[in-house]
């Protein structure tokens, strides 16, 4: 959700296939942008307003089919008597953000980063990516940074949608395979790019015997500061990340969500490798601990699993 100063608007992303903007009759409250998945660097998905529940529709884009998701699901199977539920849905509903008066979010099945405008849900430009964008965008100083399945980390002008900068997350650009009917790289970008502090930090990859990258770039330039790219060799193969979700930072450490596993945590100025704590699924706590969905709060991380948190 997301409120714009001066401008008595809701944003809402549905569960399929749209993004409905709901007009206001009347609020008390003092808003600001919402640039980037859950509003900041923590996902804490929150801001302190008050608003009045007296809401009409505005207007509502409506995507042609539904999102098509990276991973299939074992959703409601009893495994080991244990309920399973569906650990990587970051990518099946519209993920929108909102700066200024524009609303931004990429598609997972036309490739394309769309910016409409927010008061009249006109648009007001799109930009074809190489692969399915599954992750919201950041906005950062009129810049809007997303990543694709074709491995690259694009960075655009948040006014027109031009290219400023694109870099690649991996070491090789013409290694793809098929996957859920259509062509990525061996090295998809399946994090969202966290921008903090004139850097830009994502990951590229998902199997973790094939290398997993992890990048810090500068923000403007696109130039590399420090890549990670032997954690699963640190470990002797077997480090299970797979970065997949919103990467999150304190002020010292960067943590990478890793899709069925619990995030790894670096260091942001220099990428050093910290930490990848595991917890067992066989206990009463009711299946695996981990997944994409990860907040920073009160000096913790919290990580979800199909039914419980964790802090940490």
């Amino acid at each position: 959700m997301n409120m714009k100063k001066n401008s008595p608007f809701v944003l809402f992303a549905s569960f399929w296939v749209g993004v409905a903007i709901f007009n206001l009759v009347s609020m008390a409250c003092h808003a600001k942008d919402w640039p980037t998945y859950r509003n900041g660097n923590e996902r804490h998905g929150s801001v302190p307003l008050t608003l009045n529940p007296a809401v009409k529709p505005s207007w509502t884009y409506q995507a042609p089919v539904a999102p098509k998701m990276s991973w299939g699901s074992a959703e409601g199977r009893m495994i080991e008597n244990q309920l399973i539920g569906n650990r990587n849905k970051y990518d099946d509903a519209l993920q929108p953000v909102v700066v200024g008066d524009r609303v931004y979010f990429g598609s997972s099945v036309d490739h394309h980063l769309h910016c409409l405008n927010l008061r009249t849900g006109e648009k007001q430009w799109t930009f074809a990516a190489g692969g399915p964008i599954r992750l919201a965008p950041s906005i950062d100083k009129n810049k809007v940074y997303f990543g694709a399945d074709d491995g690259f980390v694009y960075c655009l002008s948040a006014s027109d949608g031009s290219l400023v900068w694109k870099v690649f997350g991996s070491s090789s650009e013409n290694n793809w395979l098929l996957a859920r009917g259509e062509m990525i790289s061996r090295w998809p970008i399946r994090t969202g790019v966290l921008i903090d502090e004139g850097r830009a930090y994502f990951g590229a990859g998902i199997f973790p015997n094939e290398e997993i990258y992890v990048q810090c770039v500068d923000a403007e330039t696109g130039k590399s500061i420090w890549k990670q790219d032997h954690v699963s060799e640190l470990d002797a193969g077997r480090n299970s990340l797979s970065p997949q979700g919103y990467l999150l930072a304190s002020k010292e450490v960067l943590f990478v969500p890793s899709g069925g596993s619990l995030p790894a945590a670096f260091n942001k100025s220099t990428g050093e490798f910290l930490h990848k704590r595991t917890f067992s699924w066989r206990t009463t706590a009711g299946g695996v601990v981990g997944g994409f969905q990860a907040l920073l709060a009160d000096e913790q991380l919290y990580a979800s699993g199909a039914h419980h948190w964790l802090a940490m």
